[in-house]
């Protein structure tokens, strides 16, 4: 059997990574996996670790899914251990490992995510020993491919800097590890400018069938679309801003603190983390579209520009009013001066590089 390269499900060599999710003082599985399945130690954050629940959520769903323990990481490596052997004896160009599990945040029911690099593509979801196994395989080029791609870049960057590699006899995955280290936002400003006007553009269509919906009485069809524009726009927003999201778990919260504000309120209340009933959380979905237009209207060509204009038109523009309490906001809509802007050439600061 051709022998690994590296160590097998071993800790970053920064220690242990701090993580939204983890936070138990008496839980034994903290950090990490190691060479031997241990731990690395508890992850801390804000300077305490605890268990105390946030948005008055009962601590029963915690119990559910809790902070992997020592014994969950060494069944883990098992599991992975063999799968990566598997791979390599096939002559896989390398094999990576991916996800919490490397970065150090897995919780007992976490996926194992494994990445084989070779000539080809597909992907395939096992379980072995309580352990959902996603299996992707992929090529050099698509990775290369992913980090200049505005839609991809925010989880595939972060992902390849957290990947610990256990096979690679070429030294191909190193690179990729390497090039995502190297990766810098300006290298793909202009992408990111194109994509960000079109992703607005596009969404306005979703944002009319909004307004369709609740006022032919459609509830679970507003619903729908309701849901859509509050999860996509914050990648809308997290590419505008630079933002490398890395996972999904907590990316929401991430885009909305970095931007803050009225968008940050209007997105908690479109994916009902606030008060405010059925109606409200719809309403805050529009408005949330509304904002979204007003902080990339410079990135919009003149015909870009008139279309988001005439959605703004149908569904209306964010409140001057209170929205939950808080301070009045919004815009009544891009003017015609402002649709005929050149582009900035710059965005705030990147946040995880």
């Amino acid at each position: 059997m051709q022998k690994l390269s590296g160590q097998l499900l071993k800790p970053r060599g920064g220690g242990p990574r701090a993580s939204p999710e983890r936070g138990r003082s008496s839980e034994p599985g903290a950090g990490a996996l190691t060479r031997d399945g241990g731990r690395t130690g508890p992850t801390v954050r804000g300077g305490k670790v605890g268990t105390q629940q946030q948005g008055g959520l009962t601590p029963s769903w915690r119990v559910r899914n809790p902070p992997a323990t020592v014994a969950d990481q060494r069944r883990a490596r098992v599991v992975f251990d063999a799968f990566a052997r598997r791979f390599a004896d096939e002559g896989a160009v390398a094999v990576v490992l991916g996800g919490s599990w490397a970065r150090g945040e897995a919780h007992r029911a976490s996926d194992i995510d494994l990445w084989v690099l070779g000539h080809r593509y597909g992907r395939r979801t096992l379980l072995r020993d309580g352990f959902p196994v996603n299996i992707e395989r992929t090529t050099e080029r698509i990775e290369r491919r992913r980090f200049r791609d505005p839609r991809r870049v925010g989880g595939c960057v972060p992902g390849w800097r957290s990947a610990l590699v256990v096979h690679d006899p070429h030294g191909v995955a190193a690179k990729l590890v390497a090039e995502a280290r190297a990766f810098r936002w300006s290298s793909i400003a202009a992408q990111c400018d194109r994509w960000v006007a079109e992703e607005i553009t596009g969404w306005g269509e979703e944002a009319v069938k909004l307004v369709r919906a609740l006022g032919e009485g459609q509830l679970e069809t507003a619903a729908v679309q309701r849901n859509l524009l509050a999860n996509r726009l914050a990648v809308v927003m997290a590419v505008h801003h630079r933002i490398l999201w890395g996972s999904e778990n907590g990316m929401w919260e991430r885009v909305g603190a970095r931007v803050g504000g009225p968008w940050q309120r209007a997105q908690r209340s479109a994916l009902g983390a606030s008060r405010g009933g059925f109606e409200a959380s719809c309403r805050a979905a529009l408005d949330l579209y509304g904002l979204t237009a007003d902080a990339v209207r410079e990135t919009l060509s003149d015909e870009q520009a008139g279309i988001v204009a005439h959605v703004r038109q149908v569904v209306g523009s964010p409140p001057r009013r209170p929205l939950n309490g808080r301070v009045a906001f919004g815009r009544s809509g891009p003017t015609p001066s402002s649709a005929n802007r050149t582009r900035s050439p710059g965005r705030s600061a990147v946040l995880g590089q």
